[in-house]
């Protein structure tokens, strides 16, 4: 599971459970702590931090935008998932290792993409 910024990178990444970060303000004048939620589909089961799309053929048209922006928002997380994919290879086999050192590469391999992702264009 992971929580995605609009630049492609990983805000916060969990490879074996579903432990959620507290809520947080937005900016530094607010009073109002807004929760986390996860973009999902319709595999995932209802949770209180989790949106998914509405079901159904016969939807209001508020529902229908409802969806169409959740749809929008849940191509940020597969986007970062597909860029760290192609650029880190090994991802694209199954990992013959043990699972500890498993997690282990895939989260370096999460910092990794942030760092790259923040420097890209940058010379040095």
């Amino acid at each position: 599971m992971a929580l995605c910024d609009s630049n492609y990178c990983f805000i916060w990444i969990d490879i074996r459970g579903f432990d959620i970060p507290d809520p947080r303000f937005i900016t530094n004048n607010e009073d109002i702590r807004v929760p986390y939620v996860i973009v999902a589909d319709e595999a995932f089961g209802m949770s209180e931090n989790l949106m998914r799309p509405y079901a159904g053929k016969m939807l209001s048209y508020e529902k229908k935008i409802f969806n169409y922006r959740l749809t929008l928002a849940r191509r940020y997380v597969e986007y970062t998932f597909g860029i760290m994919c192609n650029k880190w290879r090994i991802l694209h086999q199954a990992l013959d290792i043990k699972i500890d050192f498993a997690e282990n590469i895939v989260k370096a391999i999460c910092v990794l993409h942030n760092y790259v992702r923040i420097r890209d264009g940058f010379k040095y």
